[in-house]
């Protein structure tokens, strides 16, 4: 089979095997997919590595050594450090796009010796007419099936097509995290993993923030902490990204509903607030000099006060911290569960 044959059924088999569409993961599948061809000068991976391919060639028939699944487990071992670092989905996928570069070769007319070191030929199909020269219009056909399944699959689970999946990979921006919540916030937990500087301090960040609002290009995120944060390009944001890598996670029932308040003791209310919900309006405080701040100047500011308390994704606790004790006059405020 030609590579370009190799590298698309490696590709699309990975994604429906592994289920990522990862550029990483499919990257590393097609470099799996080339390594059989390593055993003759006359490929290109060959050509490229020519003192390795020239010593196997002159040592092993085509397609027996490395077209073998003892290739494949060797391949499997050599990978196991991306394991152990990034993750089985990497790992995995060197030696996947290997194997099936190596089944796909038992369609043509030579087949592969794929139990090396048996020297037994495996073929599929049986009668040689019916299987596949290099190059034929059988191959050509084979090979825009392969891309146009490739491409109907990748579209299926990247949840929300091609270009979706080109621009969360390649433009790793807090716009493009703002984008994904804004369409699939309602539905999927949005989270972003940011490389970046907090304006205030200068501080490196690397964390995974779950994304919880959406203002302009900018996102609101909380950490693992608990902590949150507004994350984009301005100057009023907390923290300066350099890159961001959104990923869409499981479904989420999200709930949004207005609630007007008036005359109502601080802390009752507060208690009646889902844990897991962030209040956003405004609150007429009986004694305002008596509300307490948010200290931490890095953080995004959740709670200010002036004539009026104005709360912005502010959780129940940072509430509680703020007015706990204290008597609400009047307010107006939306609160989202998610």
């Amino acid at each position: 089979m030609m590579a370009i044959t190799h590298c698309a059924i490696a590709a699309t088999g990975t994604t429906l095997i592994i289920g990522s569409v990862e550029p990483s993961v499919l990257a590393l599948a097609v470099v799996g997919s080339q390594f059989p061809d390593i055993d003759t000068t006359k490929s290109w991976i060959g050509a490229a590595c020519w003192p390795l391919a020239n010593w196997i060639e002159n040592r092993y028939p085509h397609r027996s050594v490395t077209h073998s699944l003892l290739a494949t487990i060797g391949i499997a071992i050599a990978a196991s450090p991306l394991w152990y670092f990034y993750g089985w989905q990497l790992w995995l996928a060197m030696p996947l796009g290997h194997i099936l570069s190596c089944c796909s070769d038992l369609f043509t007319k030579s087949g592969v010796q794929i139990c090396w070191p048996s020297r037994d030929i495996w073929v599929c199909p049986m009668n040689p007419n019916a299987r596949m020269s290099t190059g034929s219009k059988a191959e050509i056909t084979i090979l825009f099936l392969t891309v146009l399944i490739g491409v109907i699959w990748f579209n299926v689970i990247s949840g929300g097509g091609l270009h979706q999946a080109f621009t969360t990979n390649f433009f790793k921006t807090s716009n493009t995290a703002a984008e994904i919540f804004r369409k699939y916030g309602d539905e999927k937990r949005i989270t972003a993993t940011v490389d970046g500087i907090i304006n205030r301090s200068n501080k490196a960040v690397n964390e995974e923030f779950e994304v919880v609002a959406a203002e302009g290009n900018s996102f609101i995120g909380v950490n693992k902490a608990g902590k949150i944060y507004r994350i984009g390009e301005t100057t009023s944001d907390n923290i300066r990204p350099v890159s961001v890598s959104v990923r869409q996670g499981n479904v989420i029932a999200s709930k949004s509903r207005q609630q007007q308040i008036a005359e109502a003791d601080a802390d009752e209310w507060i208690n009646s607030l889902p844990s897991n919900s962030f209040i956003s309006g405004e609150l007429v405080i009986d004694e305002i000099t008596e509300v307490r701040e948010l200290k931490d100047l890095e953080q995004f500011k959740t709670i200010e006060k002036g004539a009026i308390i104005t709360l912005r994704y502010a959780r129940p606790a940072e509430i509680k911290d703020a007015i706990g004790g204290l008597w609400i006059q009047d307010g107006k405020v939306a609160i989202k569960e998610l």
